[in-house]
């Protein structure tokens, strides 16, 4: 029995707290004053186990899952794996929770200018509280590991998680009612925030539950835009296949009127350009290439026109 129980006290009292419970219960406990001698030996044998600083702390050192029970407990009324396998395993194998993978599909409107609150859907695995994520309502320990989850390879002598219980530390008897393996599932809506251009985006701990101390997973959401026929994504940049220009626009410099779908974006060719590939930023902040292509002579006169440029610049 557990002496802090039976002397109705807390591990967070002190030793004179312990001492004024034990010395009041005595004195209802007494056989002179009505008590039983069973009660009486309760109370001593509880006092003798944490009665002096020494032995409590004896006692607390070898009985340390108490003040996670107690946690427990204090939450959930007594734990049904405590009530039923009676001390938590020295050392289970924790277990990280899985990631989680979205794919979304936006507009090409969004993928344009972004969305401050973009709200997805999900299902996440978390946790079972009454069952602590052993999925057992009832459960012993597990014989192979003797309850810690682990046990030593007689081959290499090395610690290795029991493929018995599955590092769990037990084996389940009856299965907990209100889970399904220690797991509970239910749906998420996660609000993101959307950045133009944006491909994938990581959210720490927000993915499945982790188990006996585990850390969560990773929500992973990337993002499918649906694109126009002239445009195309590379190395996380859009990439739009522009009308055509003539020589005197990248000599002279112009502003272009560009098509993207229903989205208009207007590009400015720098004057005296070298490349008809033009890379900028838009007000949204979405970097975008713009693929040019610079259109022939379409008549005798402009390739006159063109000659007489050349004669000039080589005068020069």
């Amino acid at each position: 029995m557990n002496p802090y129980t039976i002397l109705g006290v807390k591990l967070s009292d002190s030793d004179e707290d312990i001492k004024k419970a034990y010395r009041r219960l005595c004195k209802e406990a007494h056989p002179d004053k009505g008590g039983s001698e069973q009660r009486m030996a309760e109370l001593n044998e509880a006092y003798a186990q944490i009665g002096t600083p020494e032995k409590r702390k004896e006692y607390d050192k070898k009985h340390s899952y108490l003040a996670e029970f107690e946690l427990y407990a204090s939450v959930l009324g007594t734990p049904t794996v405590a009530r039923n396998f009676g001390k938590k395993p020295e050392s289970r194998t924790a277990v990280n929770g899985s990631d989680i993978h979205l794919t979304v599909n936006i507009p090409f409107s969004v993928f344009m200018h972004g969305c401050p609150m973009m709200p997805v859907q999900f299902e996440r695995r978390s946790t079972c509280l009454e069952c602590d994520g052993t999925g057992a309502a009832k459960a012993a320990k597990c014989s192979q590991c003797g309850g810690n989850g682990r046990y030593r390879d007689p081959t290499t002598h090395r610690f290795r998680k029991c493929n018995k219980c599955n590092g769990t530390g037990i084996n389940i008897i009856e299965k907990c009612p209100y889970c399904n393996n220690g797991e509970n599932r239910r749906q998420i809506t996660q609000n993101l925030i959307y950045r133009p251009g944006m491909m994938e985006t990581r959210m720490t701990g927000k993915g499945n539950a982790g188990h006996f101390g585990g850390c969560n997973g990773n929500l992973i959401v990337t993002f499918n835009p649906e694109l126009p026929e002239n445009c195309s994504i590379a190395d996380g940049v859009l990439v739009v296949d522009g009308p055509e220009i003539f020589p005197e626009d990248l000599v002279l410099g112009k502003w272009v009127a560009v098509q993207c779908g229903d989205e208009t974006v207007r590009i400015c060719i720098p004057a005296n350009s070298q490349d008809t590939v033009v890379e900028t930023v838009t007000a949204d902040g979405l970097k975008i290439r713009v693929k040019f292509r610079l259109a022939p002579c379409k008549s005798d006169a402009e390739r006159a026109a063109y000659d007489y440029l050349r004669q000039l610049h080589e005068k020069t």
